[in-house]
Order: structure tokens, then C-alpha cells, then sequence
């Protein structure tokens, strides 16, 4: 039997909670940290905030009845996680990557705006523009080093990535589909009548499902920063473990694509 709104709401808390537990828990989480900026656990936790806060905007948009906003966010939730599990498995190298990833996007950004602003009369800040754009690298493009289907691949998240593709085509970019949501039709005999909605009704089942979305997403980062900081204490793992099984008592336990936390002794 599918569950209801209600119960999704109430567990949706229990992992919002479950997350900043496993932020508390991590000991890097002050400022006398002797670990750099660039270190997988700081970078894991970064991610763990970050995938907190895009669930917790998630949620709030949903209870407004703004659907295609909720699933856009949500789809942030799925990028952190899979840069996460990329990141488990590679460090360094995906920190690295990252760097480059940065430093193509400021160059691109920097070329586009000597592109578009080639023909003003006043450009004393040119040479400067020139001369950063030089110190990002001769001959570098923007490249698909963070490409979100090949993140979801490194870490063996490919299942996920088909949410992340539902999530994009139909709220996240300007599709058909996404725009679909705000027309509507009515047939009489052989003529179709059709109307735009300002405030389009959303789907119960719709709402349900994006909820779960972002629960699982959320769950994902809390094991992943559970296994790249090492966090021993039962205490989460029983958490994390009991959250697992419940989202599965829940109605989708054709969604869970992550493995049960190290030491977990939940059964099932």
C-alpha cells in the first residue's frame, strides 16, 4: 500500500534531522581545523550542507504548491550527490578536476564578456581582463569535466541519473514538457478548448514522489559523508540504516540504490 503525504512529510523530517546529526558528528565542522579547503572530508561536508539546504527549500516550496521549483531544486540535490559519490571513489582527482572545471568556466566567462563588449568606447579595464584570462590557461576551453551522467557513472549512480534527467526535462529547462504544466485543455465533441493556468493544480502523487526524490538524494549524501569522513558510531549508522528501511516500508524500494551503511545491524 502506497503511502500518504502525510507519512512522507513526517519521515522527510526524520532524515532532515538524520543529516544535521551527521554534520554535528563531523569534527572538522570548526574553524581551528587543521585540514586545507581543498581536503575530500571538507569538501564531503560542504556537500552535505549544501544537499541539506536544497532539501530543506525542497520542502517549503512543495507545501506552496510550487511544483516546478521544488523539482529544480531538487535537482540540485542529485548533482551533490553524485559529485559525492564521485568523489568517494576518486578524491584528489575529482578536487583537481573541480579546480579546472572552475578555472575553464571563469575563462569562458571572461571571453564572452570581451565578445560582448568589444564595440564600447571606454575599455581601460581591457588589458586586465586580457592578462587574467591569460593566467587561467593558453588554449583552455570549458570543458565536460563535471558533466552530471558521467559524475552519476563514476560513482555508481547511473539509476539515479534517470531522476535527474525527469527532473530536468520537466520543470528544471524551458521544455515542452515543463511548460505543458501551465496549459490546459477541455474536449467537446470535436472542438478542444485550451486554457493557460497561472497556478496550475499539482499532482498529489507528484508532490509524493518528489518528496521521496530529494529524501533518497539526501540519505545518499549522509551515508557518502558518513564513509569518506569514517564516522564509527553506531549510533548513525543504526539511524541511517532504520531511515533506509523505512523509505522502503514507504512505497519505493525500487528507488533505493545505495548500500546499507557499514555495521548497520537494522536487519532486513
Amino acid at each position: 500500500m502506497e503511502s500518504t503525504i502525510e507519512e512522507v512529510e513526517k519521515f522527510a523530517a526524520k532524515v532532515d534531522r538524520a543529516a544535521e546529526r551527521v554534520f554535528a558528528s563531523a569534527s572538522i565542522g570548526n574553524t581551528e581545523t587543521k585540514l586545507g579547503g581543498d581536503d575530500p572530508k571538507i569538501i564531503a561536508q560542504l556537500l552535505l550542507i549544501r544537499t541539506l539546504s536544497n532539501f530543506r527549500g525542497t520542502v517549503i516550496l512543495l507545501r506552496t504548491d510550487r511544483i516546478v521549483e521544488a523539482r529544480t531544486i531538487a535537482r540540485c540535490c542529485f548533482e551533490n550527490w553524485f559529485t559525492l559519490a564521485a568523489l568517494s571513489k576518486d578524491g584528489q582527482r575529482l578536487i583537481s578536476e573541480m579546480h579546472e572545471d572552475r578555472k575553464a568556466s571563469q575563462k569562458a566567462r571572461a571571453e564572452c564578456l570581451m565578445q560582448q563588449t568589444r564595440e564600447m568606447a571606454e575599455r581601460g579595464w581591457e588589458p586586465k581582463l586580457r592578462a587574467s584570462i591569460a593566467s587561467l590557461g593558453k588554449g583552455q576551453t570549458k570543458g565536460k569535466l563535471l558533466d552530471p551522467k558521467q559524475l552519476a557513472a563514476r560513482g555508481q549512480l547511473s539509476q539515479s541519473y534517470v531522476y535527474y534527467a525527469d527532473l530536468t526535462a520537466d520543470a528544471a529547462h524551458a521544455t515542452l514538457d515543463a511548460l505543458s504544466r501551465y496549459q490546459d485543455h477541455a474536449q467537446e465533441g470535436s472542438e478542444t478548448t485550451w486554457t493557460v493556468e497561472l497556478n496550475p493544480p499539482v499532482d498529489p502523487a507528484e508532490r509524493r514522489m518528489t518528496l521521496m526524490m530529494v529524501c533518497e538524494a539526501l540519505l545518499g549524501v549522509c551515508v557518502g559523508v558518513k564513509v569518506i569522513l569514517e564516522l564509527q558510531r553506531p549510533i548513525i549508522n543504526g539511524e541511517l540504516g532504520a531511515l533506509m528501511l523505512e523509505y522502503q516500508t514507504l512505497g519505493s524500494s525500487d528507488m533505493l540504490v545505495w548500500e546499507r551503511p557499514e555495521g548497520d545491524q537494522s536487519g532486513g
